[in-house]
């Protein structure tokens, strides 16, 4: 069975990082005897074989957070008693290895299980890459739990645990759960986002970032890549970092298994300097040799960068870092526009009509006077963390029935912008719209989330 499991594409079953030593399943040792013993392969082997796929389940914590389910044997799989929610084999994605969680049931066909300290349990397999070696990590009785830490590259561990185990049921049933623990209290939950309230749910300790007035409409960006796979999509693989807070891991996709389909991700990102980085394992890209597979990466529904024909891999940066701690000096604010109708009454401070390149973060902010002549139209950008400190201001009497644009620069921080008595207006930071009359209220709108230190 051993190496008829090799001609069915199976690779060996290890434990402890020695090869043969997980004996839970037939991919372990090699038995010479006939007839037995009798066992069959184990839950990660099952998986890859395609064996009780209409009760395997997925859980990918960094999505679902908490899940929690029953297990029977794959002895009971056509036991008509089982629950019909039950698992025979339990996948647990989202870190660079893949977990497979069983219940190790000893009887009829697994009656001779030579996994000893396991009969009766919950086992849990890892897996490096698809159809790899398999690694025997755990084996749990009731209330035992088996934690996976830095899960997804994150600062959070996975914990895997057997909840019960009834041996009297028929068919037998382990009750297990997968638990992104992130947080024992609220102070666990800070994100350093100044523009998020930060909870946590002690009962499956969970955080929630949600959203405060503060900042209003600035602070997140959708990333969204899409993959499409050539004929060989498990060579394909892709990862995003963060180049601003040491090169994090933020987004990752790899062991694909359907040729030519598309595959899709997105996250919440904050404004950053980004680099993806694409790889093909065989080194022929995934265009056009062996089909016309691509990876797409989208910011805010913008197409950033598309990636085909490339070698083993290939980088795109994109963004800007944040990072200067010093006060900045004052800015200065471009010419207006012309005016459709009439010249303003008085001009703003002269500067370029474009910011220099130089700039930390641009600024455009674009408004219409369609009131009287007076009073003057006025606008400003203010320290959060000290609102006595003025970074830009404009107070102009516009002409009634005009349009402008001011285009600036200001060094990293973050700031507070009011603007008043303009009928219509429209801010953007580095290109994008954060803030116009039609959606902020009371017009005032705190730009940015990392604050740095204010040297007065």
């Amino acid at each position: 069975m051993h190496e008829i499991g090799h001609n069915l594409g199976l690779r060996h079953s290890n434990e402890a990082g020695s090869s043969y030593e997980d004996k839970s399943g037939m991919m372990g040792h090699s038995y010479l005897s006939y007839e037995t013993p009798h066992m069959c392969y184990n839950t990660a082997k099952n998986w890859q074989l395609g064996w009780y796929e209409d009760k395997h389940t997925t859980v990918n914590p960094l999505n679902d957070g908490f899940w929690q389910g029953q297990l029977i044997g794959y002895v009971d799989y056509t036991n008509s008693a089982a629950p019909i929610s039950a698992a025979v084999v339990v996948k647990v994605e989202g870190h660079n290895l893949d977990y497979f969680i069983g219940f190790n049931v000893k009887t009829g066909i697994n009656g001779q299980n030579q996994e000893i300290e396991a009969f009766n349990k919950v086992t849990v397999h890892s897996v490096g890459t698809p159809g790899g070696d398999s690694s025997l990590v755990a084996k749990l009785g009731a209330g035992n739990t088996f934690e996976i830490p830095n899960f997804g590259g994150g600062l959070e561990s996975v914990i895997i645990q057997v909840e019960n185990i009834n041996m009297n049921a028929n068919p037998p049933v382990a009750q297990v759960s997968v638990n992104h623990v992130q947080c024992t209290s609220d102070f666990d939950c800070d994100d350093g986002d100044m523009c998020t309230t930060n909870t946590c749910n002690i009962s499956n300790g969970s955080c929630n970032h949600a959203p405060n007035a503060r900042c209003g409409l600035m602070m997140t960006h959708v990333l969204t890549t899409e993959v499409l796979t050539d004929r060989y999509p498990e060579e394909t693989s892709w990862k995003i970092v963060d180049n601003c807070n040491n090169d994090a891991e933020v987004m990752s996709g790899s062991g694909y298994t359907n040729k030519s389909d598309t595959y899709t991700d997105s996250s919440n990102l904050p404004p950053s300097q980004y680099t993806v980085e694409v790889k093909d394992a065989y080194g022929d890209g995934l265009c056009c040799g062996q089909g016309n597979g691509s990876i797409k990466v989208f910011y805010n529904d913008e197409e950033i960068k598309s990636f085909g024909k490339f070698g083993n891999s290939e980088t795109y940066t994109w963004g800007s870092c944040l990072s200067t701690n010093s006060l900045p000096g004052p800015i200065e604010t471009a010419s207006p526009t012309a005016s459709p109708t009439k010249s303003p009454t008085a001009s703003p401070t002269k500067s370029p009509t474009t910011a220099p390149s130089s700039c930390d973060i641009t600024y455009e902010i674009s408004f219409e006077n369609s009131g009287s002549d007076s009073p003057s139209t006025s606008w400003t950008f203010v320290y959060d963390e000290n609102p006595s400190i003025v970074a830009g201001s404009s107070s102009q009497a516009y002409n009634a029935g005009s349009t402008y644009s001011e285009i600036g620069c200001l060094q990293s921080n973050c700031y507070n912008f009011s603007i008043s008595n303009a009928a219509n207006y429209n801010l953007k930071i580095d290109g994008i719209t954060v803030a116009n009359s039609d959606v902020l209220v009371g017009n005032q709108l705190s730009l940015f989330g990392t604050c740095n230190e204010i040297q007065e």
